[in-house]
């Protein structure tokens, strides 16, 4: 079985490629399409001069989904050990199931392509991975040559009339932005300036946006790995954080805030995998987050990680 890849890039025309996913074994990724599941350990590059692939399936269980009570009661534990041991932020995820009636995920494609002329486009089909599409506001990393930015996206209320930020968002958008300055900083990037705090909209909900310029001389691939998982899909500090991640979540994140995209000769475009989906069957499973911070509210959590939900769901059920 061969693996097939479409795509589009923001600005750019769809492209289609095929070949086999491969693991990248050592630190130089081949130019190409790439893909790393969370939390970014592993890379894995479209190998387009092969076919055909005898690989089982990296998730061969389908993802665990919970109700809302069970949320609730896990999130109450999560926020509390996030309280007592310090932490400033702990991403908490799960696992929405709806059923859908598809007769080609390619229409899906094209509607989420004219929907979010801004987002990150993407139709996974491999024998790896399974079955994915998404959505994704998320730049991770886009380069030309050593000209390169990423972005600090974080934050999140719905996007109708009367939403305000509150201080919450804003203390969690900007430790995102803090901590990719750091790293950046130990990766030997050079000049690096961040942008105004402003508003963006994904769909039906707003995020808390800055963008983050710099120089870098050296493999694309590596300062992604360096850089990624940021606090935006983490929290912070990072290994405090998804060490409480695994303890509470109960699922898989799968490809889910891992990244993928284009690594060229002497450009990149890498984007965190958000508002995504895998398809199994006659259901599609989607995997949607939270930040929480000391002041974070369950319920209010739960209504967050429904209004991101919309952005495929709204696309999935117009057919």
């Amino acid at each position: 079985m061969k693996d097939q890849i479409t795509y589009r890039i923001p600005g750019k025309p769809v492209v289609q490629r095929n070949g086999v996913f491969e693991k990248v074994s050592d630190e130089i990724v081949p130019a190409g399409f790439i893909i790393s599941p969370f939390p970014g350990k592993d890379l894995f590059y479209l190998n387009e001069n092969k076919m055909y692939s005898t690989d089982q399936s990296l998730f061969l269980a389908q993802p665990k989904v919970i109700s809302k009570e069970d949320y609730l009661l896990i999130a109450e534990a999560f926020l509390g050990e996030l309280r007592s041991g310090h932490l400033g932020k702990a991403v908490f995820s799960r696992v929405k199931a709806v059923s859908i009636e598809l007769e080609d995920l390619r229409d899906v494609f094209v509607k989420l392509c004219d929907t979010y002329p801004t987002s990150f486009i993407y139709l996974l089909k491999s024998s790896s991975f399974g079955t994915w599409i998404g959505a994704t506001p998320e730049s991770l990393l886009k380069c030309e040559s050593s000209s390169c930015s990423t972005v600090s996206l974080a934050g999140t209320i719905p996007d109708v009339s009367g939403s305000k930020w509150t201080q919450k968002e804003r203390v969690e958008q900007q430790l995102v932005t803090d901590d990719i300055v750091s790293v950046l900083a130990e990766s030997q990037c050079d000049d690096i300036v961040c942008s105004e705090v402003r508003d963006v909209v994904a769909g039906p909900v707003r995020h808390l946006r800055t963008d983050v310029s710099f120089q870098f001389e050296g493999q694309y691939g590596a300062l992604a790995s360096a850089i990624h998982p940021t606090p935006a899909v983490s929290g912070f500090p990072r290994t405090d954080a998804l060490r409480l991640i695994s303890k509470f979540e109960s699922h898989n994140r799968e490809l889910y805030t891992g990244f993928l995209g284009e690594i060229g000769e002497d450009t990149c475009d890498l984007f965190v995998n958000l508002r995504c989906s895998r398809i199994v069957d006659d259901r599609a499973y989607l995997f949607v987050g939270g930040g929480f911070t000391p002041d974070s509210i369950p319920e209010m959590e739960w209504e967050e990680t429904e209004n991101k939900a919309k952005t495929l769901m709204q696309v999935l059920a117009s057919r």
